[in-house]
């Protein structure tokens, strides 16, 4: 399944509608301060980014995003919207989300299959993890990490 997500962060109404009506993404995902009530209205697919600072802050986004398809788990990092690099805190995830999720933050060809295993998400997300400098992505490291993947969602179906 290939999706086009169109990424946006504390994007205004007008905006977003714009980018709609000219990339046509099957999915935004939010990745900044957009209350549910904001991305509801839009009335687009949409996955919604959560930053995970504390326990609580899971929970709180299931009950207050119910229409987002998905919720994008990804480390708190104070004054950064994502991309950070940052695996999220082991300690600060319940042990079931209670909906469809993806893993986000830190993940990277060696470490993913392990992330699997422990988080049991719906999707991963990588993006500085297979970089070979910031924003470059390197294709060997890509091919790695969807490797990785497929290996061990091979491995649960057996």
């Amino acid at each position: 399944m290939v999706s086009l997500v169109a990424l946006v962060v504390n994007m205004t109404a007008v905006e977003i509608r714009k980018l709609i009506k000219s990339v046509q993404p099957d999915l935004i995902q939010y990745h900044g301060d957009e209350s549910s009530e904001f991305c509801a209205e839009i009335g687009h697919p949409y996955w919604k980014a959560i930053r995970v600072r504390d326990r609580d802050d899971v929970q709180r986004a299931v009950s207050a995003y119910v229409d987002a398809r998905a919720l994008l788990l990804d480390a708190w990092v104070d004054g950064i919207p994502g991309g950070t690099g940052a695996q999220i805190d082991s300690n600060l995830m319940p042990e079931q989300v209670g909906r469809s999720w993806i893993l986000a933050g830190g993940l990277n060809p060696l470490n993913v299959a392990d992330a699997l295993q422990r988080y049991r998400p719906a999707a991963v997300d990588v993006s500085s993890g297979v970089e070979e400098s910031p924003g470059i992505k390197d294709s060997s490291k890509l091919r790695a990490f969807i490797s990785a993947v497929k290996q061990w969602d091979e491995a649960q179906s057996q």
